[in-house]
């Protein structure tokens, strides 16, 4: 039997602390979870931390974009 374990609503506004260690129980655990990323949140309602201008978007989804490719080879299985 297989198990998986998959955490949905990764974004580049989430709140990074409790992800990192849930994904750090995971890990650690020799499992290693499939992502479900959202990579350009556009829900206002969801996150309080999004930039308002396009400049602000931008330089936050490239930082994103890094940090998805970190969690990939940390043996992270990416999907949308």
């Amino acid at each position: 039997m297989i198990t998986v374990f998959r955490i949905d609503d990764v974004t580049p506004y989430m709140d990074r602390e409790p992800f990192e260690r849930a994904l750090g129980i995971l890990t650690g655990a020799g499992a290693f979870p499939l992502l479900g990323v959202v990579p350009d949140l556009m829900d206002e309602t969801l996150s309080l931390d999004i930039p308002k201008d396009s400049a602000g978007r931008f330089r936050k989804l490239k930082e994103f974009s890094s940090y998805v490719n970190d969690l990939s080879g940390r043996g992270c299985v990416i999907s949308m």
